[in-house]
């Protein structure tokens, strides 16, 4: 039983300690001379693999599945969805549009080397 006591004392003691010593606040890092960030337009654009884009709307679809809304967060979200959605249809668009003016244009190109040809034998 004494060494109980002694066990509980000892504890109480290194506690004590504990209390006493003045306890540390974290330190915020020292501000050095940083260059300051350039403040970005809300109108900037920028460059991205159309696959990245793809990604992304894979996962929003997966996570909109999944989680339950908030009905403050469910007008943000579904805006966002709608402008990722609009962003894919129209770069496709685009796409396909490209794609038939290529056609177009090597089409164009066969019918005239065919003329020249035909003017060249008359």
């Amino acid at each position: 039983m004494s060494e109980k006591k002694s066990r509980k004392s000892k504890k109480t003691k290194t506690e004590s300690k504990k209390e006493q010593q003045p306890q540390q606040q974290p330190q915020q890092p020292v501000q050095e001379d940083r260059p300051s960030v350039p403040q970005i337009p809300p109108d900037f654009d920028i460059r991205m693999k159309f696959s990245f884009l793809k990604a992304i709307q894979e996962v929003l679809l997966r996570a909109n599945a999944k989680v339950h809304w908030d009905p403050d967060d469910l007008i943000p979200a579904g805006m966002l969805i709608r402008d990722v959605n609009n962003i894919i249809k129209n770069l496709e668009k685009e796409q396909i549009m490209i794609q038939v003016q290529n056609q177009l244009s090597i089409e164009n190109e066969e019918e005239e080397e065919e003329e020249e040809e035909t003017e060249e034998i008359n």
